[in-house]
Formats: structure tokens, sequence, C-alpha cells
């Protein structure tokens, strides 16, 4: 069977190698050429990244966030008391939101 060498040009009878390059023939016919091989982890990868996409497209949140139920606002106990609210966040271990603001402040 005569074989074309893919670098050279030279056609060869019957030989695996070339006699002109030394290039062997094996490695670039049938499934493990060169180009095949990377062409098919490309689709996989280009698939996964497909997949990838689709899957988060379709978990992404949409739309406006949904609102608590009820008026949080109102069912919490403000204390006006700076001294007393501290002791209370002492007693129950949590942490206490101070709010404050001025005259001179800008908000």
């Amino acid at each position: 069977m005569e074989k074309k060498c893919p670098r050279c040009g030279t056609l060869q009878e019957g030989l695996t190698e070339c006699e002109l390059c030394g290039l062997v023939f094996d490695e670039f016919e049938g499934p493990n050429a060169p180009g095949t091989r990377r062409s098919s982890k490309l689709k996989y990868i280009l698939v996964l990244g497909i997949l990838l996409f689709a899957s988060a497209a379709v978990f992404w949140p949409r739309g406006e966030p949904h609102a608590l139920k009820g008026n949080i606002v109102a069912k919490i106990q403000w204390v006006t008391d700076y001294r007393e609210g501290l002791s209370l966040a002492r007693e129950t271990g949590r942490p206490a939101m101070v709010f404050f603001t001025a005259s001179w402040c800008a908000s």
C-alpha cells in the first residue's frame, strides 16, 4: 500500500517510516492521530461548559427577592436606654445594635 508522507510529501511503498525525513506514518493515521485526540478533548470540554452554563441558568434566582412575611420591625422591642440595652444583650448573649445620630450628621 502506497502512503504519502504528511511532512515531505514523498510516496512510500509498504513502509511505516518515511525514508527521506524519518517520520513514522502510523502516528498520523487512525483514531490516535494527533488532531483527533485534541479535538475530542475539546468537544468534551465544550459540552461540559455548555452543561455548566445551562445548569447555572436554570438555578439562577430570577425576579425580585421574596419579602419576609409579616412586619419584622414591629416585632423588635427597641430599648432606648444605652446601659439597659447593653445589659440586656449580655444577659441574652446576643449582639447589641446601636443606632445613633447627631444634628451635625449629613444623613
